[in-house]
């Protein structure tokens, strides 16, 4: 059987075809590292709002006993 060159001829050069394939794991590679970072970045706002939530709480809590006692003498 010879090769007569049909798949080639559509895809193009063997070394343009190796090209493309490297770009395809580059880009997919690039896009779940960066989907990545992004799912950690969204977690790590997450967790900031709750310690500041939790933080604020505290205070507002201290403040009303404060408040209850100068309103009290």
């Amino acid at each position: 059987m010879e090769f007569d060159g049909g798949l080639w001829t559509v895809l193009g050069d063997a070394d343009e075809v190796k090209q493309s394939e490297q770009r395809i794991v580059r880009f997919t590679a690039g896009v779940i590292l960066i989907g990545g970072l992004l799912d950690f970045i969204e977690e790590t706002i997450d967790v900031l709002f709750a310690a500041w939530r939790k933080t604020m709480q505290a205070c507002q809590r201290q403040f009303f006993l404060e408040f209850g006692a100068a309103v009290a003498s």
